[in-house]
């Protein structure tokens, strides 16, 4: 299984955890010797921090920077949508 050590700083990757979780978007920040600094992508951004010798049980994929770029877009024309909204 891979570890978290093999993720690289500010790329992003679509990982599972564990078989029975659901696929999630991660961006390592930073890191320390021991430990790594991750954000996930999902309803809401988390951030928090792992062992890089913690396992984790799939990588999925690195997304490219054209790939992050339309991930990002999709949210900012969602941001766009809702504040031109007027409320009653």
């Amino acid at each position: 299984m891979p570890t978290y050590a093999i993720l690289e700083i500010d790329r992003h990757y679509l990982i599972k955890e564990s078989e029975d979780d659901e696929i999630i978007l991660v961006q390592p920040l930073m890191e320390t010797t021991e430990c790594i600094l991750l954000v996930e992508y999902s309803d809401a951004e988390t951030t928090y921090w792992r062992k890089k010798e913690d396992e984790f049980d799939e990588l999925i994929e690195e997304l490219t920077d054209e790939q992050v770029e339309e991930y990002e877009n999709l949210f900012e024309e969602d941001d766009a949508e809702d504040e031109g909204e007027e409320w009653p």
